[in-house]
């Protein structure tokens, strides 16, 4: 499930909600580039430490960087994009 274009209450009742069936749960790029990752990804960690997020913030440069925020912020897997020559 991914959650995107919303606001963080509204967020939050969807993941709560959602919890108890989703394997994964998507916090989706304009949610993180509207919030950051402090006030989106590592608030959802904390209040739900047993679900697995997926952080969408579709980097295609600073790689090394943003994986390291990413699971700084309590993310588990994290979505890039690459580009092979």
């Amino acid at each position: 499930m991914a959650i995107d274009r919303t606001d963080l209450e509204t967020a939050e009742a969807m993941i709560e909600e959602i919890k108890e069936s989703a394997d994964i749960i998507e916090i989706g790029t304009s949610l993180i580039k509207d919030y950051g990752l402090d006030r989106s990804v590592a608030y959802f960690r904390k209040r739900f430490p047993e679900q697995c997020f997926l952080a969408d913030i579709k980097t295609c440069d600073e790689g090394a960087y943003e994986f390291r925020k990413t699971y700084e912020a309590g993310g588990d897997i994290r979505q890039s994009w690459d580009f092979l020559p």
